[in-house]
């Protein structure tokens, strides 16, 4: 019992909120977290996901209709992780309509 309760509190102090949910990162493995969406050229959709790794890296996963033109990401991030996911390349996509 002792053990669970050490598990738990562990991970509770693991957790990260994303949009007001919490989710948890096993440091003994290498797991992501979305941290951003992207937001497609039409504004109304979401078209993939930013990604941040335990290891520090950034990743984006598309949506099932793969890589297109992305007009913003919400929430906004830092000039830093914007430039290591290169969002000035993804802007200017072509758009699947294209």
């Amino acid at each position: 019992m002792r053990q669970q309760q050490a598990l738990w509190n562990h991970k509770l102090r693991s957790a990260t909120q994303i949009a007001g949910s919490y989710l948890t990162v096993n440091e003994d493995t290498v797991e992501g977290v979305a941290i951003a969406n992207l937001i497609a050229a039409d504004e109304n959709n979401i078209v993939g996901w930013v990604y941040r790794w335990n290891t520090g890296a950034l990743a984006i996963r598309w949506d099932v209709h793969g890589p297109q033109r992305v007009s913003k990401l919400y929430p906004d991030l830092c000039d830093a992780d914007k430039a290591e996911i290169d969002f000035a390349f993804l802007t200017q996509m072509p758009c699947p309509d294209d």
